[in-house]
């Protein structure tokens, strides 16, 4: 048995179909097909491992007399700190080996996550002296 046509719609009813759907380009635009997107992920791929390297290539870049000079600069920081009457009182009064870790000055890592490394280092320094009665850690920082 053969199947009855559909019946036709009338073309009002496919016209407002067709406005009240919602709309699927962008900004006037076609989307882009699945190859176009996958080059385009492709390409930004790409783009992105190149930054990486670029970065890699300018701190292999860094001649070894700045990379020095940055060491000792850190060191000295360090040895400032440390010679503060709150590091004094910590460093005699907890041993070795439950002190916060002194930030190591040898490690590579650039400025940010180095100032982060000693700041956490120095406020947990100013917390225990706080703490443990000494004098009001804003006191401490601002002869610094």
């Amino acid at each position: 048995a053969a199947s009855a046509p559909e019946p036709r719609r009338p073309l009002s009813s496919v016209l407002t179909a067709a406005a009240t759907a919602p709309e699927r380009k962008r900004h006037g635009a076609a989307q882009p097909s699945p190859v176009a997107k996958k080059r385009y992920r492709a390409r930004k791929a790409s783009a992105r491992d190149d930054d990486e390297t670029s970065a890699s290539n300018a701190k292999q870049g860094r001649s070894e007399e700045s990379i020095q000079q940055k060491r000792e600069k850190r060191r000295e920081v360090l040895e400032r700190r440390k010679r503060k009457p709150d590091y004094q009182a910590y460093a005699a009064a907890v041993p070795k080996n439950q002190r916060t870790a002194t930030p190591d000055p040898e490690e590579d890592l650039s400025k940010r996550p180095w100032e982060c490394k000693l700041q956490h280092w120095r406020k947990a320094i100013r917390t225990w002296f706080t703490d443990n009665g000494g004098a009001d850690a804003d006191d401490i920082s601002e002869s610094e």
